[in-house]
C-alpha cells in the first residue's frame, strides 16, 4: 500500500511539474522581454489596469506604472488592458473589479503581450524592449501604439532601436476619458484662465495633434468677432489672447484640431 500511494505522489509531481513548468527546447536561450507604456504622466486623471480574468493562473490585476516593465502570471494567462478614471478605483478591491463588463472601463485596442520566452540559440537575441504610448481616447477604447522597440544581441552586435509614430488621426481622439459619461459631458482638451478675463486670457491645450490651430470666438449672436490660427508643434501649447476690443459679456471658444472641433464658454467682464 505505501508504495502505492509513493508512486501515486511521484506521479503527481511529475506530471504537474509538466504542466506548470517551461519546457525548455534543446539548443535555445530565455529571451527577456520589457514592456512599457511610457506617458501616463500625461493623464494624471486616468489608471491603466493590468487585467487577468479569474479563470486564469495566478489571476494578479495590478495598476501599471510608466517606470516599470508590464508584469502578468504564467505566460498562456489572457492579459488584457483597461483604462478607468483614477476615481473610479478609490475604494475599490482592485481583485474583485469585472473590467471586461464594467462600463466604466475602456479596454485597449491592441493585445500586448509582456512575455517572450525561448528562441534557438542560432538566434542572437539576448532581449527586446518595447516602449507603447497613449495616443488618446475614443468612445470604446484607449489607444495605444508603439512608439520605439529595442532588440539587444549576446554576439556583441550593437542594439538594434526602431522607432515609430502614431498612424491614425490623433485629432479625432479625445485626450480626457470618457468612460462613463454621455456626448454631451465631454471636455474640451484645452483650458482658458482667467474666466472672467477682461484683457487677455490665457490659454492651455493638452493633446497630440500638432500643426495650425484656428481659433474662433463667437458671441451670442453666432458671429465670429475674433479669428486667430496659433501654431501648436508640441504636445503642450501655451499662449496669451488679448480680447481687451471685445464688449463685456458670454462667448463661446472654438478650436479646430484637424477635423475635430472643441468649444467651451468664456466670459470678459
Amino acid at each position: 500500500m505505501k508504495t502505492q500511494i509513493t508512486v501515486f505522489v511521484l506521479i503527481l509531481l511529475l506530471t504537474g511539474k509538466i504542466c506548470y513548468g517551461d519546457v525548455i527546447p534543446d539548443h535555445s536561450h530565455y529571451v527577456a522581454k520589457c514592456v512599457k507604456i511610457t506617458n501616463l504622466d500625461d493623464y494624471p486623471d486616468v489608471s491603466l489596469v493590468g487585467f487577468i480574468p479569474p479563470w486564469a493562473m495566478a489571476s494578479d490585476n495590478y495598476l501599471i506604472s510608466s517606470s516599470q516593465c508590464l508584469t502578468k502570471g504564467y505566460k498562456f494567462n489572457d492579459f488584457k488592458i483597461f483604462a478607468v478614471k483614477r476615481e473610479y478605483l478609490v475604494g475599490k478591491d482592485l481583485q474583485k473589479l469585472d473590467l471586461p463588463r464594467d462600463r466604466n472601463a475602456l479596454p485597449s485596442n491592441i493585445q500586448i503581450e509582456p512575455y517572450y520566452g525561448y528562441m534557438n540559440d542560432s538566434i542572437h537575441i539576448s532581449g527586446l524592449e518595447q516602449y507603447y504610448k497613449i495616443a488618446g481616447f475614443s468612445s470604446t477604447q484607449v489607444i495605444l501604439y508603439l512608439w520605439k522597440e529595442v532588440t539587444t544581441f549576446n554576439d556583441g552586435k550593437p542594439d538594434l532601436i526602431k522607432t515609430f509614430t502614431y498612424d491614425g488621426d490623433a485629432s479625432m481622439l479625445y485626450q480626457k476619458i470618457q468612460t462613463g459619461t454621455s456626448s454631451k459631458e465631454l471636455k474640451p482638451s484645452f483650458e482658458l484662465f482667467p474666466n472672467p478675463a477682461n484683457k487677455k486670457f490665457h490659454l492651455r491645450v493638452n493633446n497630440l495633434y500638432v500643426g495650425d490651430v484656428p481659433i474662433e470666438i463667437v458671441g451670442l449672436d453666432g458671429k465670429v468677432v475674433k479669428s486667430i490660427t496659433v501654431n501648436k508643434f508640441s504636445y503642450r501649447l501655451d499662449t496669451d489672447i488679448q480680447i481687451e476690443n471685445l464688449r463685456k459679456g458670454t462667448y463661446s471658444v472654438s478650436l479646430k484640431f484637424g477635423r475635430s472641433v472643441e468649444s467651451t464658454k468664456m466670459v470678459i467682464k
